[in-house]
């Protein structure tokens, strides 16, 4: 009889593939109570530092088969597997495609693992993909995570693919992974399978057991055939996890930071990328005389840094303008989590409309050190000058 052993139980296999539920499965409300077949654990590398945490397992997972594409035409071929995540068409993709980005390896040095554990049922008796209803997914959501959600000691990022995991793992309280693709966060939402929590009161409950570990936010890759313009920034993303292991991302830059090369921009760029993720951001131009030139300033800082300021000064290049303006424009969708501060508006008002771009109406969304409830802006729409 074929079958695995899963924290010490032995879970038959029937000849389809399909892996008998572990104890306890009847106690999940998303469960058929008189179908205890389809049940894919997570892949958990011993060692690995990086843990890729996405949302349900497919038909192939379940079936315990991998796909692979030897003529690389999408013309799937089904081969013999064990019952893990991500063996289907997406994580065919997933281990050829992105994992070495990040320079990881599948089985070797990287932990796999789903929010949900079993497929759900439609209501003709089928298993599919589609989530039941909310109270259902969440009851689900728990049950799975306090009897399954294991991840090693050696864990140091968990890299949240989509929206269903995303919330599993912070709650939903930073916003959405539209929002916050491409940054981390610490987990408020993931609960500890530890017994000690697991039978504590729920005051003791509620605590995130890896809340220290930075969560990723990135797309689900079977998005992104549905949508391939992410193709690019996700690729991005996967290639950025080497850097936050090493504590290199981003890199220091030097004061007035001229960008000559593609090296250089590249620097640049993800400069800006951890500033979107600062608690507050500072802007602030300064003009030089003897040059008749400007340099941009921007200072960042964080909640638990409360002392420190990280900033850089760059010079007025095209290229600096550009990452700058992109920046900002960036910064107003996401006024309700990163409030910003200019230094003596007034003084900057040109240089801030002419070099990035900011509009009569930005004012309104911004901190003035200077002048904090009166200034004269001048509205690109017209030649007029209107008071607030």
């Amino acid at each position: 009889m074929e079958g695995i052993v899963y924290l010490g139980e032995w879970l038959e296999r029937r000849a389809d593939g399909l892996l008998r539920k572990p104890k306890g499965w009847t106690e999940c409300v998303g469960c058929d109570p008189e179908d205890p077949w389809g049940f894919v654990p997570d892949e958990y590398i011993e060692g690995a530092e990086v843990l890729f945490h996405y949302q349900n397992p497919g038909e192939y997972e379940e079936a315990g088969q991998r796909c692979v594409d030897p003529l690389g035409r999408n013309k799937w071929v089904s081969e013999p597997d064990r019952n893990r995540p991500l063996i289907g068409p997406t994580g065919y993709e997933f281990d050829r495609n992105y994992l070495p980005l990040a320079r990881l390896e599948r089985g070797k040095n990287v932990s796999v693992s789903n929010t949900l554990r079993c497929r759900f049922k439609g209501q003709d008796g089928k298993r599919n993909n589609n989530m039941p209803s909310s109270s259902t997914l969440y009851q689900a959501t728990l049950h799975c995570t306090q009897a399954h959600f294991k991840p090693p000691e050696s864990t140091r990022l968990i890299v949240a693919g989509g929206e269903h995991a995303w919330n599993h793992l912070t709650g939903g309280a930073p916003g959405t992974v539209s929002e916050w693709r491409g940054y981390t966060v610490s987990g408020f939402g993931v609960r500890s399978v530890s017994e000690e929590v697991k039978d504590s009161g729920p005051e003791v409950r509620g605590r995130t057991h890896y809340g220290s570990l930075p969560i990723l936010a990135t797309f689900h890759l079977a998005l992104l055939g549905r949508d391939p313009k992410m193709v690019i920034p996700t690729k991005r993303d996967f290639a950025k996890i080497p850097l936050i292991l090493r504590g290199e991302w981003p890199k220091p830059l030097p004061a007035c930071f001229r960008p000559r090369t593609e090296d250089d921009l590249v620097k640049l760029h993800d400069w800006f990328d951890v500033a979107e993720c600062a608690e507050r951001v500072t802007l602030d131009t300064e003009y030089l005389e003897d040059s008749n030139d400007f340099i941009y300033m921007i200072g960042i800082g964080y909640k638990d840094e409360s002392k420190i300021i990280h900033g850089i000064q760059l010079w007025r290049t095209k290229a600096c303008k550009e990452v700058i303006a992109a920046f900002i424009n960036r910064l107003w969708n996401l006024t309700k989590r990163v409030p910003m501060t200019c230094q003596n508006l007034v003084a900057d008002v040109n240089a801030m409309q002419t070099n990035f771009r900011m509009g009569w109406d930005h004012y309104f969304l911004l901190h003035d050190t200077m002048q904090a409830n009166t200034v004269l802006w001048s509205s690109p729409r017209s030649s007029t000058v209107s008071g607030t």
